[in-house]
């Protein structure tokens, strides 16, 4: 697999999470489960959320950003 340069990623998530058009606050943190809405065992590649962000796949974790 190739590397992901998460960085961009984080840094949009980041102006996001502060822009005011999109939350009436701005927050401070976001949570990025390891699950899908079904709480499946095994998850689809489409909802690999934390894989997606973070560059991380690994089976145990939770990914969480604070700044």
């Amino acid at each position: 697999m190739a590397m992901k340069n998460t960085g961009v990623l984080l840094k949009r998530m980041r102006a996001l999470l502060k822009n005011t058009n999109y939350v009436s606050d701005p927050l401070q943190a976001y949570i990025i489960p390891c699950t899908d809405a079904h709480q499946s065992e095994y998850l689809a590649p489409c909802d690999r959320r934390r894989a997606f962000i973070s560059g991380f796949t690994g089976t145990t974790g939770m990914f969480s950003d604070f700044y």
